[in-house]
């Protein structure tokens, strides 16, 4: 007999509606495991009569309700009664209430992740996923695929444990769903194809087969990842308040009994209600290899203090991600002075901005949209290639969405072979995305999208985006002008491979718009920095390094360790 455990998260009360106000046929379950490839949410709703002591408890209630739907002994389906409900009249004509039960991640995951601050994950997907599902209070079944790949980033206050792990997933090529005890489990998009998937011919097929076509069908995918790199010992932080030759780096005063944050002076009797502010890591002395790109993390923070007095001391903490936590107090009565307040520390940075690019063939005529997406917590070309290969792949064919009814029991996430022999002709392999039936009903409604194989290590076409070493300065009160260049091949070569070809594309842009475009050829020239001086002259003087913004390299144009500037000549 099926019954409804509800416990009552506020109170800790649990109580039980058993078969006898559960309206017979009323219990509907809508699984829905893939909505363009990230996660979605399952639901059972159900009707319950009016006569039920326990319904007006249930509907005043706003805190959290657990539920647990079982038949006997058997669990089918543990999430939260919804906040939404409706009086009914069930098919008897009795007066009911109709409710909803959501699964647990659509509850659980909405929590915050953080709520101020940063938090950085440098760590595998299975220990961020963990670090994730601890925080929302989601359980995670044992037979979760335990996924190895490295992942790094930070993450601002603010966000839910609900959007962090869909976008994670996302790149990974993975949605997370419950099982029947609440608990998280992981599906793959990229699904094998078996020898002998599940066939549907029209003999299984109720009211026939529908086929949708989406109107814009991608064959191009185009993915952005930055590459990140690291370094020790980097100035984040300098004060230098009065800064003068006698006191070349601070001359900072503090008033007596008082603290500062990094930013203010207050009193050290109201640091009980003071909030000490996020202070950014920034590459203070100007490391030539961070340039202006952006840093994530710091890590090995060490300070260069000085003052003028014992009585004050200081303590540089990390926060998470690029932020630092700066606290200096003077414990006298009078007012004293800093004279150095410098902190070091390990910076993880981003180096370069990377596209790749797969697609399928397209056929003559053909239009071309483009599926783009920017990856966040990857940054490796392996993992980043595989995931574009999966996106282009996926919406290749899951532009056409098919509807079925049949007898059969088919689990979501299922590949299946369909047969319309009755009226098109129809043989295609789909992947089951939503399915929907009647507990203990004799039919199931599925949607699902055409699949394929997939071939994640496909060859794709790769650039790299790195900020040119010759900043050009803009005159006074005109936004500024910068030079960019695209590696077509990246920057790594093998000594030996005597194909090896890379073009190098200089682009040129003034405020954020590309105005290359607008620029003749003689206002560039390429230079070449390797290991001898002097065959670098001869490099530069060369025809090939004049008056054109792309430049095609070989390998007779490398001399071991080769780097190569373009320079924008006004």
């Amino acid at each position: 007999m099926i019954s409804l455990n509800l416990y009552y998260v506020r109170t800790g009360e649990s109580t039980t509606i058993d078969s006898a106000f559960i309206v017979k046929d009323s219990v509907s379950f809508k699984e829905e495991l893939i909505n363009e490839l990230k996660s979605a949410s399952n639901q059972v709703t159900l009707q319950i009569l009016g006569s039920c002591e326990e319904i007006e408890k249930l509907i005043k209630e706003e805190s959290d309700i657990k539920a647990v739907l079982k038949d006997d002994d058997k669990v089918l389906f543990t999430g939260y009664v919804s906040n939404s409900w409706k009086y009914t009249i069930s098919h008897t004509g009795a007066k009911a209430v109709s409710i909803t039960l959501e699964d647990v991640g659509t509850r659980l995951l909405q929590k915050e992740f953080i709520e101020r601050g940063a938090h950085l994950f440098s760590c595998s997907v299975h220990e961020a996923i963990a670090t994730i599902c601890k925080k929302a209070g989601v359980e995670i079944n044992s037979d979760t695929v335990m996924l190895q790949n490295k992942v790094l980033k930070t993450v601002e206050g603010g966000v839910t444990c609900k959007a962090l792990l869909q976008e994670l997933l996302f790149e990974v090529g993975y949605v997370y769903y419950f099982d029947e005890y609440g608990k998280l489990l992981l599906h793959p998009i990229a699904v094998k194809v078996e020898d002998e998937p599940i066939c549907i011919n029209g003999d299984k097929l109720l009211d026939g087969l529908s086929v949708k076509k989406s109107v814009r069908e991608y064959r191009l995918a185009r993915v952005s990842y930055k590459s990140v790199a690291e370094e020790e010992d980097v100035l984040i932080y300098r004060n230098n308040t009065n800064q003068s030759n006698a006191h070349p780096f601070c001359y900072l005063s503090i008033d007596g009994v008082s603290i500062f944050d990094g930013a203010e002076i207050y009193k050290t009797q109201e640091e009980g209600e003071h909030v000490y502010p996020s202070i950014s890591a920034n590459n203070a002395s100007g490391n030539e290899n961070i340039s202006s790109n952006e840093i994530i993390a710091v890590k090995a923070i060490r300070q260069e203090f000085v003052a003028a007095s014992s009585y004050v001391e200081s303590t540089v903490t990390p926060l998470g991600g690029p932020y630092i936590k700066i606290r200096v107090e003077n414990k006298s009565e009078f007012p004293q002075y800093v004279t150095r307040l410098d902190v070091y520390g390990t910076v993880i940075y981003y180096k370069s901005t990377n596209i790749i690019k797969a697609s399928t063939e397209a056929l003559d005529g053909e239009s071309v949209s483009v599926f783009s997406a920017d990856l966040t917590w990857l940054h490796d070309k392996a993992s980043c290639q595989r995931a574009t290969n999966l996106f282009s792949q996926y919406y290749r064919y899951s532009s056409a969405k098919y509807t079925f009814y049949t007898n059969e029991n088919i689990p979501s996430g299922t590949v299946v072979k369909l047969t319309d022999d009755v009226f098109t002709g129809l043989v295609v392999n789909v992947l089951i995305t939503k399915k929907s039936y009647k507990y203990n009903g004799s039919s199931f409604s599925y949607e699902a999208v055409g699949i394929s194989e997939f071939d994640l290590d496909k060859e794709v076409i790769e650039e790299r985006i790195y900020s040119s070493n010759h900043p050009i300065k803009g005159e006074a009160g005109k936004d500024a002008v910068q030079v960019v260049i695209l590696a077509s091949s990246g920057t790594i070569y093998r000594s030996n491979d005597e194909s090896y070809e890379n073009v190098l594309t200089a682009r040129v842009f003034q405020g954020g718009e590309d105005i290359t475009s607008s620029i003749t050829g003689e206002h560039f020239k390429w230079s070449r920095k390797s290991e001898d001086d002097a065959d670098d002259v001869t490099w530069n003087e060369n025809h090939k390094a004049l008056s054109t913004n792309i430049l095609t390299l070989t390998l007779s144009d490398l001399n071991g360790k080769s780097s190569f500037f373009a320079e924008y000549i006004e």
